[in-house]
Formats: structure tokens, C-alpha cells, sequence
């Protein structure tokens, strides 16, 4: 359905912060119009009604009145059967929450004069005061402007600037500069405000009209900088409320698709106690007090102005304006986020959340999901996952299913005969529910069952811990989907009791759910609307989706964190206020205490809105891992849960999911966000306190030097961390990950960034895994994963389910960032950007960064310094009115005393000596991001190293031979070892370049042979190659046949103990051959076993038959064993190479662990 365009300004027009200037003065100059006639409003002659109506093709909302209270059903149902019995109404259904009446009408539509008619007479007024300050004080996204009092407030401030202007230029101001003050400690104060709301029937009202008069006021009193500020806050506000309006223009189709979609019945709004205090409200009455006290302590002594100059001073007007600022910003940022804020006074009560509810019913699909699998013993895990997936049935999880032999269910309708498994029934304790899988009725696995949640739903739960929120999850299963939670409440009707409970006990509470009772009775209410249902009418958000709920939680946190700021600011002006009203010549020294009041609110406005801007909405949280168990999966399976096949995405879809992926974190910053970082130290608001106060007592040239040396010293550090994280930037952008991604059926080559879950990819030997994959299919294939697991040896991959509880030990899986080290893959992408292992891990880093050295210090020296520099300041200035010093010159010394004891070079030495030492580590290739690191180098006590690839070099070397008996470095070899040796060779590929090998064992053994000067036909003149088998991870060894003379020489190469078992060798040789290999595996030596021996023509079996020998046969083998006639002898190295002779085929050998091998 498309919406009525409403053209934003005519062809040509520039638009200023996203205004259109020219519809914009003609509001403000009907704002005028409107202060005029403001008197005569109520007289007969110009009294109207204002009726809020917003329409669609085929659809109008209508605002109606007496819907809210007890009579509101009544109510509703006479203004739907009144607009039902009018021509051209399709039907009408009163939406109690929004105070709207939604009207289907046919084409041509009846007009909206006559509807708007009929809901005037069949609607009620307000049965009480309280339900029309709900009512008028209810906006809704649809009434942009029209639903505010905008207008007329930035009317009132252009004439305030105006009459500012006029009065600058007459010689004298007609209205006193405490005038003003006044008025704005009656808007501050809560108490004074909640009178004055009285008084103008609503809070809104009260505000505008205390604006309007403060405007003006000030205007009259030469006074611009406090209006100047409040335009700057209603153009915010102008913002939000443009955007909330294009959001529900956007999102109304969705939500409305009929009469049930529209109708909604009122909710009763009732705290059980009255909402708790905030920190700003508490610091504003408190600072109003003691700037009344201080204002009636000092007229004996200074006079009149100059003591309501103090009181001035304390006007606690920075926690207002930052409070605001952040909320309307934050409004912003939902709206782009498709969110519907449709009561917008929630966000600016944010930093008093401390309790997160989660309602199960609203955030998941009602779906199970096996997490788990535990095998008994004899049970082959790949066969039970794949019979276990394709029976489980994810809508009902208490059904027994049945395929042949195979049975799965719950245990105890299963009646499995024999075992029940109730060892590995304890392994699975913590899990929503346990089945069975069963074969013949004897049990053969028992699985985990768990609630199937989106990672949004991990992502609000870490954003509430980050939060410090109490975390209460409302369902009716005995164990939550969210193990982290605080409390479980009941779902559905008692939800709302738990939320009433909660607040009893003083709590603020934030509830996500779709449970419309539950939404209205919380303090902040997250509607969770779904394709098929209603909307959540009655929640102060609505949203498509859990990223709106993960931002609102994130924000709770900011929002402390702006009051924090704006208070301290609030205390810093006060005090600078203070001084300068008191040190101040001239007639008005309230002047300079309003402007360092308004310049500390200006900062608090700037701060609100870059808080609010950096809020990312679950992007900057650290992903839980998965609660899909794919490495547990069936391939299969995998792509079907994935949406997706072999063949890959369309490049559509691919697109679409691009769009909707988080992506990884960019390296980088700007350098206003690194300099703010620099600025953030103990010390700096000290300095910059210290700074403003020096200014107010007339010493300008010393508040200079201070903020040009915190100046200098921040954007010194500033300018070294954005030219460090450029350069690490193009770094990382020349080493750029590629992959060949399946896409339409066919390989296409893209960046790791462009991939999406779902992508499948093809990896070859030399391939840097790009994100994390599930294997699908994989030849031969080994990964190296020191990267992620620190295993310096590549380690065997098998696309068969595995169980595993370790990343390390997931044989399915290929993790981003690890190295394809021989064979070919196809995998599909399960994860990317921070979504992955390494992902979490970076992300988890950033976000934990600990307080550094110098932060501590500085911290603890600001302490310290502090009240000495105060009370140091406190004392001179006492001395000197006792001994008859004049105030103002009293004060100043006591000012350059306090600035004096405050160490504002500090910083600067810091930053200069951790920026030399990062460029002295520059020259040695190290780049420095932050520099404040470097000074923990000074305190490190202890020394961690990673082995791999930072000790060593993340590659093999021969350093050891040995035949059981003795054994060399590679350059002292006697002839017996260089036959050992020799044999090593002879198992081992043979390349010209070392290099070319895809094993790192058989690269380490021809680069040993050629430093010993050991070939093939060492010890064996003469040897030619007949046949070879070479080395898969399945099998565990490398072997050869080669001719010597008549004679046949074969050669196998693998690790001891996987050819030491089957040697058929004397048991006391083989048991000292085994501990000689585990002597020098406690060396550290990588341990592998050779065995070679020569035989006359016949061939070998699996059953240790004599039989002739034949390449093919052995081709086949799979386990082969040396003849007892010639037991030979072991010999180990570094690596894996083990060789022998004549072998018996072994029936179909996988070589044990994943970590046997070639090793």
C-alpha cells in the first residue's frame, strides 16, 4: 500500500540538518501569529478544535478523545458503530493505547470533515484530570509536528535573539538577568515543576510556557547564550520527531492489514509505587537548596546581586539539557532502526532501568533444537547424529519417531531394553530435555534438547550483564532458554503480576515481550511484533525485531553515564560561577554565572548526542557462540538450516544477507573520537576547571597556557593513533582474505568480508579459511590451526558429525583464520565477521580493555591534589578577608594557588615519552595504537609466550635421528643413521624444491636429507621406485616399494604409534622402542616411526597370510604389518616419518585420533 506523499520543501531547496528551511520559517512565523493571539484563544472568536488526522490511501487515523478510562469501551464501541454506519466506511476499529480511531473507507473516500464529525459526537471527554493529561500528552509517530508545541517554542526564542539583539544595542537592559534564573530554577526544580504542570494542565504545557517566558526574559535582559541553547534542543527535537513521523509512514502497512490488526482495548497504567528518584532530579533539588542557602548566607556580606549571582551559579540546568539531548538523539537512532517509539518520555528515563525482563513466548520460534549428543559405548557418533537429526522433529520433541529399527523419543517412553544410559544422561544435566535414540530397543545415544532462540536473544543477555541489569526470563518450562537469567518469572497472565512485584520492591523495569498487559504496566515496554498477529499495542517501542530491544539496553548504561557527566559539569559550573560572580566587577554579576551555567549545559548537549550516536545495537557486543551445534549436524542438515545447498545462494540472496550482516568491527578511528579518548583522564576536568576559573578571575593568559598544553598533549596522542590505525588499515586491506564462493552454481572470487552464512566455499592446500565453516566435503584434507588452537602440526578434517565439546576437537568444522594445509574442501559459512571464534575473541578485547598505569595514577594523584588545592585556595581566601584584602583580589590569588598545585604538565610528559618509545619500537616494525600501553612495559613481572609461530617458526625440522639405540643431530650421522635416514627419504615424495610438498613432514625430511647429504640409494645402491601409497589422514602413513637389484624394498613412513603396533617385532623391543620414543617426546621432539625391510616376490594379506607380493594389493592396503622373520628396527626425527617392509593389507584402517597422522 502506498502512502500519500507529502512534499518536504519546493524544487531547489536546500535542507539544513534535515529541516527544510523555508517550511520551517513559515511554522516559526505562524508560532508568532500564535503568541499574539495566545490571550484570545479561549474567546468565542478564535476557539477550534484541534483534531490530529492522518491518512493513507484507503485508511485514516483519527485522534479521539475519552478512550483511555473505565468508560473507554463503551466509548469506543459508539464511536466504531457511528463511523460503521456512514457511506463509504469499510470499518473502524479504536486503537486505546495510541487514543486513534482507525477507518478502512472505500475509493472514493467520504470526507474526512464529516468522519472527523462523527467521532466529535459519539466520543466522551476525559472522565478525570488524570486521563486527559494522558490524553493530551499522548503523541503519536503519525502527528509529527502538529502533535508538539514546537512551533510556538522556537518562535518565542526567534523573538527572544531579536529583542536580545534590540536591547544590546539600547543602553540599558529594562528587565534584571536574575529574572530569568528564576524562572528556570521553577522549570528545574521537580517539585516546582510538578506545580507549575498543575497549574497549566499538563507538563508539556508547562514546559512550553516556562520556555516562551524565559525566552523572552532573557531576551529583555541582554541575554542570548541560554536561548541559543534551547534552539539548538528544539531543532534536536524537531529532528526526532521527523524521523519517528517517516518511520511510521513506512511501517504502517505492516502493521495494519485489518480490523484485528487496528482494534486494541485500554490498558490500566498503575505503578504499585511511585517511580523512584533519578540521580539528576535529586542533584537539581539538592543544588537549588544550597544555592537559596548560600544566596540568603551571603547578602549581609556582598550585597544583593552579587549573592543571587551565587544562586545563579547553582541553577542545575546540564543534567536537563543532557538528559534531553541524549533521548531525542537515541529517538533518532531507533526510528532508523524501523523501531516505533510511540511514547517518547520512556527514553528519557532510561538510566533508572536496573531490571531486564525477557518474555520467552516473544523472543524465539517455539522450536527445539538438539545441542547435544552423547554416545554409549560400541556407538558410532556420525551414524547416531545422522539417524538422530533425521528423526527429530523440532514442533514436538515428546513424539516418539520411528524409521525401521531406529527409535527416538523421550527415555522413558522408549522403555529401551538393557542400558538406559544414565551416566550420559548425567552428562546432559542444565539442557531443557534429554532423548533417546534407540536401535532395536536397545539404547544407543542420548541428546540434548534445547529452545531454539535467534543470537539477538545472546546479544541482549550479554548487552544486560555489560548493563549491570538484573536479568528476569517470564516462561512456563522448567528450565529458561537463557541460562544466565537472574529470576524466572510465569509467562502469559502472570507476567504482569511479576512485572507489579518488581516495581513494588522499587526496581525499574524493562520488559520485552508481546504481551500487551505486560508492555503498558512496565516502566519502559519493548513490543515484539511478528508477521500473523496483532501488534503489541500498548508498548512505548514497537519493533520488528530484538535489535531495537539490544540498543535500549545498550543505551541504559549510556544514559547513566550522561547524567554522571552532566552533573559533574553542573558541580564544575557552579563552582566557576561562583568564583566569578564573586570576583566579578560591575553591576551585573549574575551575567557571568549564567554563562558558565549555559556553557556547561552546552558541553552536556554535545556529550547526550555523541553518546547516543555511538550506540551500535548489539554490533559492539561480544557474540555468544552459536547454540547450533554444527559440527554435530549432518551436512544436510547444516544446508538446510542455513537456507542454502551445494550449489551456493543466488547472488541475490547473498546480497540480501549482506545487507543484514554485522560484519566485522573496522580498524580505525577519526581523529575527534581519538582526541576525545585522549582528553579522557582524571586529570583533564580538574585542568579544564582550573582553566575556566583562572579565565572568571581575570587571568586569561594563564587559562590559556593550561588548555593549550591539555590541547597539544591530546591531539599529539590523537594524531599518533590515527596514523598508526591507517597504516595497520592498509596492511590489513593488502592481506585482504579472498575465497572462491559457490554462487548461482557457479565459483566466484570474493573478500572474506563479502561472505554471508550460507556461502559455500571452495579451499584448496595454501587457502586462508575466510570465516567459520562447516566441511561438507573434504579430500585428503589437513588444516593448520596453530592460529586458533596453538597445535603446531596440521590436523586431519572428516566432514562426518563429530561429538565434541571443544572447538579443538570439532574434526567437521574449519575455523576462520587457519590455513588449508593439503587437500581440497567444499565448506559452508556458519559465521562471520565477530560472529566467529577469532571474532569473539577480538571483540571480547576491545570491549575489556583494562585501565592502564597511567590512568590509575593519574587517578589517584587527581584525589589526592584535590582537596589539598581546594582547601589550600579555601584557606588564602579566608586569610585574606581577615586581613582586609578586597575579595576579588583575595580570590585570585587563591585561584593561581589552586591551578598552581595541579600538576598540568603531567599529561604532556606522558604523552611525549610513550609517543618517543613508540617510535622508537616504529623502527623496529612494531606499530603502536595506543600509546598508553607502552607504560605497562615498565611493570611487567611476568612473561607469556605463545610457542607457535612466535617461539618457533610454525614449521618442521629434522633435529634428531635415532634407531632405538643411539642417535645424532642430522650433521653427525654415522652410517647406520644415514641408512635410517635414507629410508625416510624413500617414504617421502620426491620434489626438487622441498617447498612443493604439501607436508610439513615431508618438507622437514628431504630439507634434513639434503644437510646430511642423505639421498633415496644411501645404504640401498641402485633403489628404484615401483609403487607408492601415499599419506591420507584416514590412513596414517606414507609408503613406498621400491627395486633393489631382485629384491623389493618397502618403506613406510607414519607416527609410532601407529606403526609400532603393528610391527611384528619382539615385545621386549617394541616396549623399548616405545619408551626411547616417549624419552624423546619428553624432550619436545615430535616423534615418528620408519620401518623398512627387504623381501623376496610374494604377497601379504590382512590375515598374515604368504602370498606373493603385488603393488596393487598393497595400493590397496590399509593397515599394514611387518613380517616376523624381519622385525628391522625403529628409528625416529623430528616430524612424522616411520618406515618398514613388506606389509599385510589391514582391514580399512582410519589411523585412531584425529591427531595421528603423518606427525
Amino acid at each position: 500500500m502506498a502512502h500519500r506523499s507529502r512534499p518536504i520543501g519546493k524544487t531547489g531547496t536546500v535542507n539544513l540538518l534535515g529541516i527544510d528551511p523555508v517550511r520551517a520559517a513559515g511554522g516559526i512565523a505562524k508560532g508568532l501569529v500564535g503568541l499574539v493571539l495566545a490571550p484570545l484563544e479561549q474567546t468565542a472568536v478564535l476557539s477550534r478544535e484541534r483534531r490530529r488526522v492522518w491518512s493513507c490511501p484507503g485508511r485514516l487515523h483519527i485522534e479521539a478523545h475519552g478512550v483511555h478510562g473505565p468508560r473507554g469501551k463503551q466509548v469506543a464501541g459508539r464511536v466504531e458503530r457511528a463511523l460503521e454506519d456512514h457511506p463509504g466506511v469499510l470499518w473502524a476499529r479504536v486503537n486505546a493505547p495510541s487514543a486513534r480511531v482507525i477507518v478502512a473507507v472505500e475509493d472514493p473516500a467520504p470526507a474526512t470533515k464529516d468522519l472527523v464529525e462523527l467521532v466529535r459526537r459519539a466520543e466522551a471527554e476525559p472522565a478525570t484530570e488524570d486521563e486527559r493529561l494522558v490524553e493530551d500528552e499522548l503523541h503519536h509517530p503519525a502527528d509529527g509536528l502538529k502533535g508538539t508545541r514546537l512551533l510556538p517554542t522556537l518562535a518565542a526564542d526567534a523573538a527572544g535573539l531579536a529583542l536580545a539583539a534590540i536591547t544590546r544595542i539600547a543602553p540599558w537592559a529594562p528587565v534584571p538577568g536574575e529574572l530569568g534564573a528564576l524562572i528556570a530554577a521553577v522549570d528545574l526544580h521537580p517539585k516546582l515543576r510538578e506545580l507549575v504542570a498543575g497549574r497549566f494542565q499538563g507538563r508539556e504545557r508547562a514546559d512550553t510556557a516556562t520556555s516562551v517566558v524565559a525566552a523572552l526574559v532573557h531576551g529583555l535582559a541582554s541575554r542570548s547564550e541560554g536561548t541559543v541553547l534551547d534552539i539548538a534542543q528544539r531543532v534536536q527535537q524537531w529532528r526526532e520527531v521527523k524521523a519517528h513521523e517517516r518511520a511510521w509512514c513506512a511501517a504502517e502497512a505492516d502493521l495494519i492489514g485489518g480490523p484485528d490488526d487496528a482494534e486494541a482495548e485500554p490498558i490500566v497504567v498503575e505503578r504499585p509505587r511511585p517511580f523512584p528518584e533519578s540521580p539528576a532530579d535529586r542533584y537539581a533539588r539538592r543544588a537549588l537548596a544550597a544555592g537559596a542557602a548560600a544566596t540568603a548566607a551571603a547578602i549581609p556580606f556582598t550585597g544583593l546581586r552579587r549573592a543571587a549571582a551565587l544562586g545563579v551559579a547553582s541553577l542545575p540546568k546540564a543534567p536537563a539539557v543532557g538528559e534531553a539531548a541524549f533521548a531525542a538523539q537515541l529517538g533518532r537512532v531507533l526510528a532508523t532502526r524501523n523501531a516505533l517509539v510511540m511514547e517518547r518520555s520512556v527514553l528519557r528515563r532510561l538510566d533508572a532501568v536496573d531490571v531486564l525482563v525477557l518474555d520467552e513466548a516473544a523472543l524465539g520460534s517455539g522450536r527445539s533444537v538438539l545441542s547435544d549428543l552423547v554416545p554409549l559405548p560400541g556407538t558410532a557418533p556420525a551414524d547416531a547424529a545422522e539417524r538422530a537429526f533425521a528423526l527429530f522433529d523440532p514442533e514436538d520433541v515428546t513424539a516418539v519417531r520411528r524409521d525401521d529399527e531406529w527409535e527416538l523419543g523421550p527415555i522413558d517412553r522408549l522403555d529401551p531394553r538393557g542400558r538406559r544410559g544414565v551416566r550420559e544422561q548425567r552428562k546432559l544435566a542444565g539442557h531443557a530435555g534429554v532423548l533417546g535414540l534407540t536401535k532395536d530397543r536397545r539404547l544407543q545415544a542420548v541428546l540434548a534438547v534445547d529452545v531454539e532462540t535467534p543470537p539477538a536473544v545472546d546479544a541482549l543477555a550479554s548487552a544486560a550483564r555489560e548493563a549491570g541489569l538484573r536479568v528476569v526470563v517470564a516462561t512456563d518450562r522448567d528450565r529458561p532458554p537463557i541460562r544466565c537469567a537472574d529470576q524466572v518469572v510465569p509467562s502469559g497472565t502472570g507476567l504482569v503480576g511479576a512485572v507489579r512485584e518488581l516495581q513494588g520492591n522499587d526496581h525499574v523495569v524493562l520488559v520485552v515481550s508481546d504481551n500487551r498487559r505486560a508492555l503498558g504496566a512496565a516502566d519502559c515496554g519493548v513490543g515484539v511484533h511478528r508477521d500473523g498477529v496483532p501488534p503489541p499495542w500498548g508498548a512505548h517501542v514497537v519493533a520488528r525485531d530484538l535489535d531495537a530491544a539490544v540498543l535500549l539496553v545498550e543505551a541504559v548504561p549510556a544514559a547513566r553515564r550522561v547524567s554522571r557527566d552532566a552533573i559533574t559539569l553542573a558541580q564544575a559550573a557552579s563552582g566557576i560561577g561562583a568564583v566569578s560572580a564573586l570576583s566579578t566587577r560591575g553591576p551585573a554579576p549574575a551575567r557571568n554565572a549564567a554563562r558558565a551555567v549555559d556553557g556547561a549545559s552546552a558541553i552536556a548537549f554535545v556529550d547526550g548526542v555523541w553518546r547516543a550516536r555511538r550506540l551500535s545495537g548489539g554490533r559492539g557486543v561480544v557474540t555468544p557462540a552459536s547454540s547450533q551445534p554444527w559440527h554435530l549436524m549432518p551436512a544436510a542438515t547444516v544446508l538446510d538450516r542455513l537456507g542454502s545447498g551445494r550449489d551456493g545462494l543466488t547472488g541475490e540472496e547473498a546480497r540480501r544477507r549482506q545487507r543484514t550482516s554485522a560484519g566485522r568491527q573496522a580498524v580505525g578511528t577519526s581523529l575527534g573520537s581519538a582526541f576525545l579518548a585522549e582528553l579522557a583522564n582524571p586529570l583533564t576536568p580538574v585542568l579544564a576547571g582550573g582553566a575556566a576559573v583562572s579565565a572568571a578571575v581575570g587571568s586569561p593568559v594563564d587559562a590559556a597556557l593550561v588548555a593549550g598544553v591539555v590541547g597539544v598533549s591530546a591531539l599529539i596522542g590523537s594524531v599518533q593513533q590515527v596514523v598508526t590505525d591507517r597504516a595497520l588499515a592498509t596492511l590489513l586491506g593488502r592481506s585482504a582474505v579472498r575465497a572462491t564462493a559457490v554462487r548461482d552454481g557457479r565459483d566466484r572470487e570474493v573478500t572474506a568480508d563479502e561472505l554471508v552464512t550460507g556461502d559455500v566455499v571452495r579451499l584448496a592446500a595454501g587457502d586462508v579459511v575466510p570465516a567459520d565453516c562447516r566441511l561438507l566435503d573434504g579430500d585428503g584434507l589437513e588444516v593448520d590451526e596453530s592460529s586458533v588452537t596453538g597445535e603446531s602440526l596440521p590436523v586431519t578434517k572428516d566432514p562426518a558429525p563429530v561429538v565434541a565439546a571443544e572447538p579443538a576437537d570439532r574434526a567437521s568444522m574449519l575455523y576462520e583464520g587457519t590455513t588449508i594445509a593439503a587437500g581440497d574442501a567444499l565448506a559452508v559459512v556458519v559465521a562471520t565477521g565477530d560472529a566467529t571464534e577469532v571474532g569473539r575473541g577480538m571483540a571480547a578485547a576491545r570491549r575489556n580493555t583494562p585501565t592502564t598505569g597511567v590512568e590509575a595514577r593519574l587517578a589517584d594523584l587527581t584525589r589526592k591534589t584535590l582537596p589539598v588545592a581546594l582547601g589550600s585556595a579555601a584557606a588564602v581566601t579566608g586569610a585574606g578577608l581577615l586581613r582586609g584584602v578586597p575579595l576579588r583580589q583575595s580570590m585570585g590569588a587563591a585561584v593561581n594557588l589552586a591551578v598552581a598545585s595541579v600538576p598540568e604538565g603531567l599529561p604532556f610528559l606522558v604523552n611525549a615519552a610513550q609517543l618517543a618509545a613508540a617510535r622508537r619500537l616504529a623502527e623496529h616494525g612494531a606499530l603502536v595504537r595506543n600509546p598508553r600501553t607502552i607504560e605497562a612495559l615498565g611493570r611487567v613481572d611476568v612473561l607469556c609466550f605463545d610457542k607457535t609461530g612466535t617461539l618457533t617458526e610454525g614449521r618442521l625440522t629434522v633435529s634428531r635421528v635415532d634407531n632405538g639405540r643411539r642417535g645424532a643431530d642430522p650433521d653427525e650421522l654415522n652410517d647406520e643413521l644415514r641408512r635410517v635416514m635414507a629410508a625416510a627419504v624413500r617414504a617421502t615424495p620426491a620434489a626438487d624444491d622441498p617447498d612443493e610438498l604439501a607436508h610439513q613432514t615431508d618438507r622437514a625430511v628431504l630439507e634434513g636429507a639434503r644437510r646430511a647429504r642423505v639421498g633415496p640409494t644411501t645404504g640401498a645402491r641402485g633403489w628404484a621406485l615401483v609403487e607408492a601409497l601415499p599419506f591420507e589422514p584416514s590412513r596414517g602413513y606414507h609408503a613406498t616399494v621400491g627395486r633393489v637389484g631382485r629384491k623389493r624394498v618397502l618403506s613406510v613412513k607414519g607416527a609410532p604409534e601407529t606403526v609400532l603396533p603393528r610391527c611384528d617385532a619382539d615385545p621386549g623391543e617394541l616396549r623399548r622402542l616405545g619408551e626411547r620414543v616417549a624419552r624423546l617426546a619428553g624432550r619436545g621432539h615430535r616423534r615418528a616411526g620408519r620401518r623398512r625391510t627387504h623381501r623376496p616376490r610374494r604377497r601379504l594379506d590382512h590375515r598374515r597370510r604368504r602370498a606373493r607380493p603385488d603393488p596393487a594389493g598393497f595400493r590397496r592396503a590399509g593397515r599394514p604389518r611387518a613380517r616376523r622373520r624381519a622385525p628391522g628396527r625403529g628409528e625416529a626425527a623430528r616430524g612424522r616419518c616411520a618406515d618398514r617392509d613388506d606389509h599385510r593389507r589391514p582391514p580399512g584402517h582410519r589411523g585412531g585420533d584425529r591427531r595421528r597422522g603423518q606427525r
